[in-house]
């Protein structure tokens, strides 16, 4: 898939503007001016790219961007970005971005999210990421997530 350098990605609830930032391993990632996390964009011909929120950029811990990318890479490997949400996708791409970087970076951003996080149920659901976290043995190494990277297929930015 060929797309521009500015991108609106769009669902029932909500739109997303987002402009090109650069590639990480080969897969673009673009910012959007809204949100603190990221996600991911997997079109029907297997490519794909990230969006991650401007405010993570802005972030001092570039640790949290990259752990926050690994997780998208678990959501475009195992293709989940498709499905209706799931928590255990959630833990499945916490435990992949816990290999590829380490679990104590990935337990350190998800309680930055709690910190700031507003609605009850959304820190509900990360108190069960956090104990997915402390209590699940990780089966996905750096390896492993090296290889699920390797395996997506970038979209085209166009110039």
């Amino acid at each position: 898939m060929e797309i521009n350098k500015i991108v609106c990605i769009q669902n029932k609830q909500e739109q997303h503007w987002c402009r090109y930032l650069r590639d990480w391993h080969q897969i673009p990632v673009f910012i959007t001016s809204d949100g603190r996390e990221s996600r991911s964009a997997l079109y029907h011909d297997g490519t794909s790219f990230f969006i991650v929120g401007g405010s993570l950029i802005k972030a001092s811990n570039e640790g949290y961007m990259l752990n926050r990318l690994w997780h998208e890479v678990a959501h475009l490997f195992y293709r989940d970005v498709w499905k209706p949400w799931d928590i255990r996708f959630e833990y499945r791409a916490d435990l992949v971005a816990a290999g590829a970087t380490s679990r104590n970076l990935t337990l350190s951003r998800l309680y930055a999210l709690k910190k700031t996080a507003s609605d009850p149920k959304v820190s509900d659901y990360l108190d069960k990421r956090l104990e997915n976290l402390y209590g699940t043995p990780n089966v996905y190494t750096k390896e492993s997530a090296v290889y699920m990277l390797g395996h997506l297929k970038p979209v085209t930015v166009l110039n």
